[in-house]
């Protein structure tokens, strides 16, 4: 007998995800911005330890570290990247201190990286793989 996985659950979540959004995009008669907007939503990573209100996101869990903090943020992302006053004013869970430690490390470990554009981080691939795999695991209940 065949029992969905993990995979096979991660992929047609996406697939659902991606087959909704097209059809958004196509038969869905409002602004474009509008629909753009729905669709970010829609795409989004879920889990419990991240909460969005108004565009802002905040996470819940006062434990993760100031480097798990900026790569869960980066993470939720449009476009897995922040500018750096945002992505710090973003982190309320520890001091700005620590998070200026955390963005040193995490640039020098090549979790995240700065982009063309002025005071711009992004999270690398190398980072995103610590999320799925390390942070976000903890989390699932």
């Amino acid at each position: 007998m065949y029992t969905a996985n993990e995979m096979d659950s991660i992929l047609m979540l996406h697939a659902g995800k991606w087959i909704f959004a097209e059809f958004l995009r196509l038969a869905w008669n409002k602004d474009k911005k509008v629909i753009a907007e729905t669709i970010a939503d829609i795409i989004q990573l879920e889990h419990p330890v991240i909460h969005e209100l108004d565009g802002t996101p905040l996470i819940l869990d006062h434990s993760v570290s100031a480097p798990e903090e900026l790569l869960l943020l980066l993470n939720h992302a449009d476009g897995h990247k922040l500018q750096r006053d945002l992505l710090i004013k973003l982190a309320k869970n520890n001091t700005d201190a620590s998070i200026g430690v955390a963005i040193s490390r995490l640039t020098k470990s090549n979790e995240i990286r700065t982009t063309g554009a002025s005071g711009e981080l992004a999270l690398t691939p190398k980072g995103q793989k610590r999320v799925m795999e390390k942070i976000i695991p903890r989390f699932k209940s």
